[in-house]
């Protein structure tokens, strides 16, 4: 579990340096840098095994944004927390707690031109995020022990949508993503989970 967090944590930082690069390289276009920050409540589909689990609901929230560096395209990260009780209905939790970075494409839902009721336009995102998470509070069999801890390596594939309020202000209206995860779970050690999120944004 710890070479695990290791590697997310050196992709996290290799991400981060390919990114700066290339953003310093193109600091010479024109082209304009927007920048977009969300804060969501989210509510993920998991189940304790990948055969025959317990489904339940872990719910929490999340920050996330993203600097455009070429055109549309950008780097983005996001920091999140969920919680959920009693899943194997014997009173145990989990708390997970991630941090994920990585490349976003960003685009207008309505055509060039054309605005949100005159108040800009309706867009889209879609994204790949890489991290760590950490899990606590629950039951993860090793090979010769249980623990109430684990590190795992997630991959989150999925894309959002923001409408816009007022002077930048607006409304994800919906994020939903693909959450793939290796904890141990004495099963196949593999999670492919959902979550959907809604919440507020902003874009500059």
């Amino acid at each position: 579990m710890r070479k695990n967090l290791i590697k997310g944590s050196l992709l996290l930082g290799a991400l981060t340096i390919a990114f700066s690069a290339v953003a310093q390289s193109a600091s010479g276009n024109k082209a304009p840098v927007h920048v977009d920050v969300a804060v969501m409540a989210t509510f993920e589909h998991a189940q304790v095994a990948q055969i025959n689990g317990n489904r339940f609901w872990p719910k929490g929230g999340a920050i996330d944004g993203s600097i455009s560096i070429w055109k549309d395209i950008g780097f983005a990260f996001e920091v999140s927390g969920e919680h959920a009780s009693n899943i194997q209905n014997n009173g145990v939790s989990l708390n997970l707690v991630s941090f994920m970075a990585g490349p976003r494409y960003s685009f207008r839902v309505s055509p060039a031109g054309e605005s949100f009721h005159n108040r800009g336009p309706v867009r889209a995102f879609v994204q790949t995020l890489y991290g760590p998470t950490h899990a606590s509070d629950g039951l993860f069999p090793g090979p010769t022990s249980l623990s109430t801890s684990a590190e795992a390596f997630t991959v989150l594939l999925g894309g959002g949508v923001d409408v816009p309020v007022r002077r930048g202000f607006g409304i994800r209206a919906v994020d939903a993503a693909w959450i793939h995860s290796d904890y141990s779970n004495h099963a196949e050690d593999v999670q492919n989970d959902f979550r959907l999120g809604f919440g507020a944004s902003y874009h500059w």
